[in-house]
């Protein structure tokens, strides 16, 4: 697997592998749904925290997570 894209819709968020288009690790977005980012949230300076009420997915550095933690941090 080369790559995977994150897919944010209206009530979830998702991996979609581009080869096949297999979504994978959908996270709804319930009223505990968090995004956090940095080093207390994640444990590294770029990484990205998704979570809801029964999960969380760490991300981990890449090109793309890097460009909507700058937009993030934008926002904040």
């Amino acid at each position: 697997m080369c790559c995977r894209y994150l897919v944010v819709k209206d009530s979830f968020v998702a991996y979609l592998r581009p080869d096949d288009g297999t979504i994978s690790d959908v996270l709804l977005m319930d009223q505990d749904f968090r995004v956090q980012c940095g080093v207390n949230a994640t444990g590294s300076r770029t990484g990205l925290l998704i979570s809801n009420l029964s999960r969380s997915q760490n991300l981990t550095s890449s090109f793309s997570i890097l460009f909507v933690l700058n937009n993030i941090h934008k926002t904040c």
